[in-house]
């Protein structure tokens, strides 16, 4: 059975991520129009709304399908998969006409299609929303009061971050319930985008890195019409740390011949280039950015670690500001920020060996095992008998740069039953139905109540396995991470 034939029969089983972690897997050079088809059928089935990447999803879906414009753009599949794509993306007017070919090229009575009737019921939900309400002096949805708001958020080498999302969040709440904009329609919007995206960046964890490139896809269009260049680069450092180096590459390559005057990109950019074993253009870069921001003590310092052949993580260890920079190269600074600092890092580049051991160690199989959605998920059995989630939260790159040993050990601690059943107090047992593991190598296990149908609780353990505290939830604004 070829690849691709299996791949069709896991759909037929509904096994649509184990499509996805086989034919994310393939070498460019293994890449066929068959392959992005079915891939992209797959990412459109896994898009359920009420999961956190749905969209993101369904933009990869429509970059998959898109090179192969003029070879299938006259198929059925096609054009009902783009259709189907922008559909559930809410984007009514981009759907129809994909939607409207699709229903000419029907192939009549074959189940493995959609109905016509069923066609024509998307045709006929593609509603086209009014326009949006902007602000006469911006153009954006944000009002110059919300954007001074902004920017008040920002001290410089410091900022209030969190407290600049959840305004953004309670302006798109606040503007859909008044009948102003669509939810989509606050995701197109490019000043939304680039503020949105300004505050996950500068919060720094991996979730909010996440939220960030799961943001910025809908104004795609808006910063390409406006040669936006800081769009591209807050994108692409969102990429960067969520793991997707090559997309992160394309759009920062992308942004610097939008617009070549703005000096970050060239930043990530030479860190990029070198990552790839593309010195010279990597010094190109920087002198290209030291062109447009001369003596900038970022670029100098990225000069110095491309001759000296730095990797990837070790150009990202670093703050902005050269006094809490060298505060953090000589140890001197915060511990507790230096830690934080390298677990995101470790969500960079993955180790293709140690990933390998991982999926040998836990039996990972494409057909039970979600990965950087935005965490890794496994369906274990422990004991061979005993159904149980293993959450690790993080991403792949992430889980590559774990101890081996303390791997193998909460593997041990799994199989040997020791977490399988808690008593919660006198009267109340559990059985494990979940296992969380944390970057910082913390776990928590989740007990469903025995007896009783939507009851859990929950414990914590430290690194080395004895029962600790409930994290907190981590909300505090810090340092600027961003140019």
């Amino acid at each position: 059975m070829t690849v691709l034939e299996q791949c069709q029969a896991w759909h037929e089983q509904d096994k649509h991520n184990a499509i996805v972690n086989t034919l994310e897997a393939l070498p460019d050079s293994q890449r066929t129009a068959e392959t992005d088809m079915e891939l992209a059928r797959a990412y459109n089935n896994l898009a359920d709304p009420g999961k956190v990447n749905a969209r993101d999803l369904l933009w990869r879906a429509i970059h998959r399908m898109e090179p192969h414009r003029s070879r299938l753009q006259d198929t059925y599949s096609w054009n009902f998969r783009m259709g189907y794509a922008y559909y559930y993306l809410d984007m009514g007017d981009a759907a129809r006409p994909y939607l409207e070919r699709a229903l000419a090229l029907h192939p009549g009575d074959d189940p493995s299609v959609n109905t016509v009737s069923e066609l024509r019921e998307m045709i006929d939900g593609c509603v086209t929303p009014p326009p949006p309400q902007l602000d006469p002096d911006t153009g954006s949805i944000l009002t110059r009061e919300d954007i001074d708001f902004l920017r008040s958020c920002d001290e410089g080498t410091y900022g209030y971050f969190y407290k600049m999302l959840h305004h953004l969040y309670e302006l798109i709440q606040r503007g859909i319930e008044e009948g102003r904009f669509t939810e989509v329609q606050a995701r197109q919007d490019l000043q939304m985008a680039l503020w949105f995206c300004y505050a996950c960046n500068n919060i720094g964890t991996y979730e909010y890195y996440y939220q960030a490139a799961m943001w910025m896809p809908d104004s795609e269009a808006a910063a390409d019409a406006a040669g936006c260049g800081m769009w591209y680069y807050r994108y692409a450092c969102a990429l960067v740390y969520c793991g997707r180096l090559s997309e992160a590459r394309r759009y920062a390559e992308a942004g610097a011949l939008k617009d070549p005057d703005y000096p970050w990109t060239w930043l990530l950019l030479g860190k990029l280039r070198a990552h790839d074993g593309c010195k010279a253009q990597a010094l190109e870069a920087v002198q290209k950015g030291l062109a447009l921001v001369p003596g900038d003590y970022e670029f100098l310092t990225l000069q110095q670690e491309i001759l000296a052949g730095a990797s990837l993580e070790q150009m990202e260890y670093h703050w902005i500001d050269p006094t809490a920079d060298g505060d953090l190269q000589d140890g001197q600074g915060p511990q507790e920020d230096a830690d934080e600092k390298m677990r995101v890092i470790s969500c960079i580049v993955t180790d293709p060996k140690r990933l390998r051991q991982f999926y040998k160690l836990f039996r990972c199989q494409p057909t039970d095992y979600e990965r950087n959605c935005p965490y890794c998920t496994l369906h274990y059995k422990v004991r061979r008998k005993y159904p149980v989630d293993l959450v690790f939260r993080m991403n792949e790159a992430a889980i590559s740069k774990i101890d081996p040993d303390w791997l193998h050990l909460q593997k041990e601690r799994l199989d040997d039953g020791r977490w399988l059943t808690r008593r919660a107090r006198l009267d109340v047992t559990g059985t494990l139905d979940t296992v969380l593991i944390d970057l910082g190598r913390t776990v928590s296990l989740i007990y469903k109540v025995d007896g009783a149908e939507d009851q859990f609780f929950q414990v914590w353990l430290d690194s080395d396995g004895n029962l600790t505290s409930p994290p907190d939830s981590g909300e505090e604004d810090g340092a600027d991470d961003e140019a």
